[in-house]
C-alpha cells in the first residue's frame, strides 16, 4: 500500500521544523554576539557602523565600505585597544597592597569581591588599508574572573589569547551601486 502524497509533504514539513527549531536553540540565548575586535570609532557611533565602515574596522564590521575608501594608503603601527572593568580596577589594587602570602588575606580579600564580575581586555591591531583592500594582524587577549563561594573562596577564570590575520578585497561595480564584499 502507498502512502499519499500528502502525508509524506506533511511528515517532511514536520521534520524540517524540528530540525529549524532544535538548531535554533543556540541563538535563542540572550548574550551579545562576540566580536573579535571593536574600534574606536565603531563603539562611538553604537553599532551604527556598518553603512560608513571606510577604514580599517571594515575588516571586521563590512569589508564592502574598503571600497568607499578615498586617498593613499593608510595604517597604523599598532592599533593598540584596552578596557579594564571597574572592579578589575580595585581588585588589582587590592592584590598589589598585599603582604605576602597569608592566606587568610587572601580570603579576606576575596570574600570582598563575592559576585563580582572581573573584565580586563587589551589588542593590537596593526594594518594597512586603502581603495578596495585591506591587511592586518590582530592579536587579543582577555581574561574574565568570577570569585564564588564566600565560606571557601574559589576563583572562576576565562582567559583567551586571539591571534589572526585578516584580508579585506571590495570592488564597486554598476557605478559602485554593487558592492561584494570578500574577507578572509
Amino acid at each position: 500500500m502507498r502512502t499519499p502524497r500528502v502525508t509524506l509533504r506533511w511528515l517532511w514539513a514536520a521534520a524540517m521544523s524540528v530540525i529549524v527549531a532544535l538548531g535554533s536553540f543556540g541563538s535563542a540565548l540572550a548574550e551579545e554576539y562576540p566580536g573579535l575586535f571593536r574600534g574606536v570609532r565603531p563603539l562611538g557611533m553604537g553599532g551604527a557602523f556598518f553603512t560608513v565602515s571606510n577604514d580599517e574596522n571594515a575588516l571586521f564590521y563590512n569589508p564592502a565600505g574598503l571600497d568607499a575608501v578615498k586617498g593613499p594608503a593608510r595604517g597604523t603601527i599598532l592599533n593598540p585597544y584596552a578596557a579594564v572593568s571597574e572592579h578589575s580596577l580595585g581588585l588589582y589594587r587590592e592584590i598589589a597592597d598585599l603582604e605576602g602570602t597569608d592566606e587568610a588575606q587572601v580570603a579576606e580579600l576575596l570574600n570582598r569581591h563575592v559576585g563580582e564580575h572581573q573584565h580586563s581586555e587589551a589588542a593590537l591591531f596593526p594594518n594597512v588599508y586603502m581603495h578596495d583592500f585591506a591587511i592586518g594582524v590582530l592579536g587579543r587577549a582577555a581574561l574574565d574572573l568570577d570569585v564564588r563561594n564566600p565560606a571557601d573562596p574559589e576563583v572562576a577564570t576565562d582567559a583567551k589569547v586571539d591571534v589572526a590575520g585578516l584580508v579585506g578585497v571590495a570592488h564597486g561595480f554598476w557605478k559602485r551601486r554593487f558592492r561584494p564584499p570578500i574577507s578572509w
